[in-house]
């Protein structure tokens, strides 16, 4: 018989057992030497396997836990592994073969399962080819535990002896197989990626998986800070999840369950039941019986030193089901190894990485049991290329957003020649002093101040080359700021180095990035204040952390003492549309950003909340000393001579056509490329030959500018030929001649501008 009262058998003696008693000694020997707690199930289950064979002939194995709800199996020598559970309230014809004998602690003999169709699930049964099994309950010295099966594909395989065997190992293997299982937590722990078991987040999720396979209704583990003495919301899984629970703080002097968790080192159990004349929820504490909540503190040992690292709330409010005390014991188990695991975690996050370093590569070096004990690991210095790679990504940001921009401000300046040339022109047809013209006038403002919109999209259209000169940095700063600032309350004060060196650059688009920084620190002092404005002489070296070429640079910084921005708005405040301002849009800062990168400069920022935020920026030195340009006006200037205009869009031609045609010209419209060549080819050595020529540098489908004006010349080398675009910033527009071009009209056209530049180039 077995050596337990609790279990029956159909009346099988162990003296009717025919195999020798030293059979049995030495499988029972390899059985629990298979049982050894650093090992995996798989490899535990194939050696009690082939060790059981011995005794009992089978084609699969199976073991089922009633406390972890796993069941293990071979299963044609293929290992499997699933959840089990348990039965609780159903009747014996819902029940399974398992579930009956876990049920009942009975041992069940089944020679023909054709002949004894009487559980739940015999038919998939038979469908897999099982013609006979036998089932026998493990138990250990707490209780029941679970069930040890055998089955085999041939009818009246087993019979009673086969039956008294597996009783008699089922009596010797139930407390070692209930340690085992035990260690099991720990050993899946340990089996995490080392990298796993270092990053704080996921070391928690897989605590609270493992937690969670006992099946509890929900799982919470809290972290201990030891400075503030609170305990601090770490992950949570299961059903009924407190909202905001990460991070939330619990100080451990008001929360006497933490108190005794911390205190007594070992799990603590409590009940929570429903008052029954108030309906409300009552904590019963000390309630070894019934219990179905439990708290078990996190914590490990170190040079006789105890250090908490948390504890881990686990309940089964939610359902009432009663916690297993056996299965408490298996998680403190685990809550040590988790302990250990956490602290180096939070070592790992908060000593090994930060912003300026990263891992080159760590070794885990473990204790006799396994653990991580420490860690050794290299680090690198990767500020410049973080550094590099956070310039990167903003180009490629703003790379992305030019294709769409570039689309966008093009189209939209074809309409504003349409809207800008005739309000013009208008404006001209009527008498200044008439309301009529005040109209006119107000909406050619609106329109032009459109204009600038357009201006700034198409900073960010890939290849956007700024049309680049020799300038005075002081100047331009000085008359920027002015401008900038007129009627705030902001105050600017200058520091110019002496001997600033002169710049390289598009003073139009500079002026644009140093007006977008000033308004930017000018609103972030809504009170008024002071703006400090420098500029200096400075050398960068090739061994720099800045993204810029070896050489003499011009640095200049713009300084306040507004609000100060936090690190995360730092880190943004050059993206396309990131903005904290209500009204704004977005786009100051960023395209601030594009330009400075396009004149091969770099750009950064520093602040500090409710101190103020420094801009910076560096422009590499002109070795043309800057003169004072003299500025000639456009005026409108009257002319008269044939004009041949290339363009896909009617408004334009409607809108040019009539403006030209009051200043004197007479003007022919074609709409492609190789009409243009052929009209102009006709009309050449004739009477009605062509004085200039005006190409859309983009035709959608067709022949541009560009490619048109090289044939043309090729058909008359004296033509002259004006280049437009909507693309204001295209190469072709800043460097027209170098192209064949004499001149360029940016879109959208002002007329002013327009008849000034067809008069030039009929002077030359």
């Amino acid at each position: 018989m077995t050596n337990n009262a609790n279990i029956k058998s159909d009346g099988v003696e162990s003296d009717d057992i025919a195999l020798q008693l030293g059979e049995r000694i030495d499988v029972l020997g390899c059985v629990l030497s298979a049982l050894h707690p650093d090992r995996e199930p798989e490899r535990v289950m194939r050696d009690i396997s082939a060790a059981l064979s011995k005794l009992i002939p089978h084609d699969r194995i199976l073991l089922v836990s009633n406390v972890t709800h796993e069941r293990w199996g071979l299963d044609r020598n293929v290992f499997t592994s699933s959840r089990y559970y348990p039965p609780v309230s159903e009747s014996e014809t819902d029940m399974s073969a398992h579930k009956w004998v876990a049920f009942y602690k009975t041992s069940l003999l089944r020679s023909n399962v054709k002949k004894d169709m009487r559980f739940k699930l015999d038919g998939s049964f038979l469908r897999d080819g099982r013609l006979s099994a036998l089932y026998v309950p493990l138990c250990d010295e707490q209780g029941h535990y679970g069930v040890l099966s055998f089955a085999s594909d041939q009818a009246e395989r087993y019979g009673k002896a086969d039956l008294g065997i597996v009783e008699w190992l089922a009596a010797k293997i139930g407390n070692p197989l209930s340690v085992f299982q035990a260690c099991l937590g720990n050993w899946k722990f340990r089996q995490m990626p080392v990298n796993m078991q270092l990053d704080l987040d996921r070391t928690l999720e897989q605590i609270l998986w493992l937690i969670q396979q006992e099946g509890y209704d929900r799982v919470r583990i809290y972290l201990y800070d030891q400075k503030t003495d609170e305990m601090i919301g770490g992950a949570q899984v299961g059903i009924d999840q407190y909202e905001g629970f990460k991070g939330v703080r619990l100080p451990v002097s008001e929360d006497p369950h933490s108190q005794k968790t911390l205190a007594g080192r070992q799990a603590q159990i409590y009940r929570w039941d429903k008052d029954e004349g108030s309906g409300r929820l009552r904590l019963e504490l000390d309630a070894p019986k019934n219990s179905n909540w439990a708290e078990l503190p996190l914590f490990f040992e170190e040079a006789d030193q105890v250090h908490m690292v948390g504890k881990i709330s686990l309940d089964n409010n939610k359902t009432g089901r009663a916690l297993d005390p056996i299965a408490l014991n298996r998680l403190m188990g685990i809550a040590s190894s988790a302990a250990l695991s956490i602290r180096h975690a939070q070592l790992y996050a908060s000593q090994v990485i930060d912003a300026e370093r990263s891992v080159r590569g760590f070794f885990p070096l473990r204790n006799d049991n396994g653990q991580v004990s420490k860690i050794l690991g290299m680090t690198q210095d990767i500020t410049q290329r973080r550094r590099l790679e956070e310039d990167a990504r903003k180009a490629h940001n703003l790379e992305s957003l030019g294709v769409l921009a570039a689309g966008i401000a093009h189209d939209f300046n074809n309409v504003l020649t349409g809207v800008i040339g005739n309000l013009s022109l208008l404006g001209q047809l009527l008498s200044s002093d008439s309301e009529a013209y005040e109209v006119a006038h107000d909406a050619l403002l609106a329109a032009s101040r459109t204009k600038g919109l357009t201006h700034q999209l198409m900073t960010f259209a890939r290849g956007g080359t700024p049309i680049k000169e020799t300038a005075s940095i002081e100047m331009l700063i000085k008359e920027t700021v002015d401008l900038s600032l007129r009627g705030a309350n902001t105050k600017p004060e200058f520091n110019f180095a002496d001997g600033l060196s002169s710049v390289h650059a598009d003073c139009g688009q500079m002026g644009q990035v140093i007006q977008n920084l000033v308004l930017n620190a000018s609103q972030a002092m809504p009170d008024g204040g002071t703006l400090w404005i420098s500029a200096e002489n400075v050398e960068v070296f090739e061994s720099g952390p800045l993204s810029l070429e070896p050489g003499a640079y011009v640095l200049v910084s713009i300084k306040d003492e507004g609000i100060g921005m936090s690190e995360s708005v730092m880190a943004r405040v050059f993206d396309p549309y990131f903005t904290t301002k209500e009204a704004g849009h977005g786009l100051g800062l960023s395209i601030s950003y594009s330009i400075i990168l396009k004149h091969n400069g770099h750009i950064e920022v520093t602040s500090q909340q409710d101190k103020g935020t420094t801009f910076t920026f560096y422009l590499p030195v002109s070795n043309v000393k800057a003169v004072t340009a003299v500025v000639h006006e456009k005026t409108m200037v009257a002319g008269e001579g044939r004009v041949l205009l290339m363009d896909d869009e009617d408004l334009v031609h409607r809108t040019m056509g009539r403006a030209l045609g009051r200043f004197g010209y007479e003007v022919e419209s074609v709409y492609n490329g190789e009409n243009t060549l052929q009209v102009y080819k006709d009309a050449l050595g004739s009477d009605r030959a062509f004085d200039v020529v005006i190409l859309d540098l983009t035709i959608p489908g067709e022949m541009g500018g560009k490619e048109v004006v090289g044939k043309l010349l090729e058909i008359d080398p004296r033509a002259r030929v004006l280049v437009s675009s909507g693309y204001s910033n295209d190469p072709v527009m800043a460097r027209f001649l170098d192209y064949g071009f004499v001149g360029s009209i940016a879109k959208p056209v002002d007329i002013d501008e327009l008849a000034y530049t067809v008069k030039s180039a009929l002077d030359l």
